[in-house]
């Protein structure tokens, strides 16, 4: 099967910058966040980054500045891991054919976790650095959720007529599927998923990990944002703490950002989807790499 992979070429005495989306998500995600979909297709990402004008990711400023940049969308979004790190592994092999020197792997949510286990599982000498962006190393309760809900998707989808493609009903389909789907399971806090990875990263490796701190994905003018609506509805003892402010970014805890074996670690007041492309973040990223790797 051929890869839906994206690559703007650099040049090859600087690292190939492999990029790794999350889970549901697509390459636009990297390279072209306004075409990046959510909730089953029904609505654009950009329902999760207002106030921002452009939408650039570290995948244009690293291809700005020389670096080959690769991405590519998983055949299987919602697909377990193992089905994504087949994937990556032929990226990553896509990116050795080039000759460049060394690789770089940048993953968002769960893609971060697929960078981490490629390291354990591939030839990863020249991998020079791993950057995992609001990636949940200790599971999401989040997904605990998602678990609860599957029984009861597991019942609606059968009845749901197939529609087209971009309809509703396809949409809530998708959506169904992805509440079904093991992926989820994987992300939930002791799975075996997670309890497999390694707390110790390549010698020599520059790791870099980064959270959010604003739980606030998005609001619907007058009336409420998601946080602030759950908090109405739940005692606070049950909130999560992804939905916290100054502790989540809405689906990860800024606590479990935090890449095990990261030489350092940043937070950001923004939730899941913005620190793709908030300016501030990519500069202290881009700063970091370029010290590391070039």
């Amino acid at each position: 099967m051929s890869l839906d992979l994206a690559v703007l070429a650099g040049s090859p005495r600087k690292p190939a910058c492999v990029f790794v989306h999350g889970l549901g998500m697509s390459k636009h995600i990297w390279t072209a966040p306004e075409e990046a979909r959510v909730l089953g297709g029904m609505a654009r990402v950009t329902v999760l980054l207002r106030g921002y004008e452009r939408l650039d990711t570290l995948y244009h400023d690293l291809a700005a500045r020389g670096f080959t940049v690769m991405a590519w969308s998983q055949s299987r979004p919602v697909g377990p891991a193992e089905a994504a790190l087949e994937e990556l592994t032929r990226v990553v092999r896509e990116a050795r054919k080039r000759k460049p020197a060394g690789i770089v792997l940048i993953g968002h949510s769960r893609g971060g976790l697929l960078a981490r286990r490629y390291l354990e599982d591939q030839e990863s000498a020249d991998v020079r650095a791993l950057v995992t962006l609001c990636s949940p190393h200790r599971g999401s309760t989040m997904a605990r959720w998602a678990e609860y809900v599957s029984p009861l998707a597991s019942l609606l989808r059968p009845a749901m007529p197939a529609g087209r493609e971009g309809s509703l009903v396809g949409a809530l389909r998708r959506t169904l599927l992805f509440l079904e789907s093991t992926a989820v399971g994987e992300l939930l806090p002791g799975s075996d998923f997670l309890r497999s990875l390694k707390e110790q990263g390549p010698p020599g490796l520059y790791a870099l990990s980064v959270g959010g701190t604003s739980p606030v994905l998005f609001s619907v003018p007058g009336l409420s944002s998601l946080p602030a609506a759950l908090g109405r509805i739940l005692p606070d003892r049950a909130v999560p703490e992804e939905m916290r402010r100054g502790m989540g970014d809405g689906l990860v805890s800024a606590k479990s950002a935090v890449l095990p074996f990261a030489r350092e670690h940043l937070n950001f007041p923004l939730n899941h989807a913005a620190v793709i492309v908030d300016r501030v973040v990519r500069d202290a990223v881009l700063e970091r790499i370029l010290r590391e790797c070039s």
